[in-house]
């Protein structure tokens, strides 16, 4: 139980540290405006309509590099696949949140939903391949 518990949270952990490094560089890519509040919802939510495709898939390479990653740490330390997965729900979770509050175009609501259970089972896939590589 504690091995999952603290795969869950490295999982998570490292999920968080790897889409804010990605979109820390997106943001040297497509700096936000200056004056610009994250915090004011509609201020963002008018950014992110006119932001160019780059930006936005951009953000979507964070969620998948993110998931994928946090899958991968969580199972390895869990030693189930199952945990990884549980890392990419909680970021869909997540993911459903941010869409409720700030609006975003159809086509990356579509993707974003589709891309955080998915890359987290990979990452998880792979983690476990390895440990049984390891074991062998």
């Amino acid at each position: 139980m504690g091995r999952t518990v603290g795969g869950f949270f490295a999982g998570f952990l490292t999920a968080m540290i790897v889409v804010i490094l990605c979109q820390n560089l997106n943001f040297v890519l497509y700096p936000l405006p200056e004056g610009l509040d994250p915090q004011d919802t509609e201020a963002l939510a008018a950014h992110i309509a006119n932001s160019p495709t780059g930006a936005l898939v951009g953000v979507l390479a964070s969620y998948f590099f993110g998931s994928f990653a946090g899958g991968a740490v969580a199972s390895r330390i869990g030693r189930d696949p199952r945990v990884g997965l549980a890392i990419g729900i909680a970021l869909l979770i997540g993911g459903l949140s941010n869409l409720a509050r700030i609006p975003h175009p159809l086509w990356f609501q579509i993707s974003s939903t589709l891309i955080y259970i998915p890359s987290a089972w990979m990452g998880a896939t792979l983690a476990m391949r390895r440990l049984e590589q390891d074991a062998a």
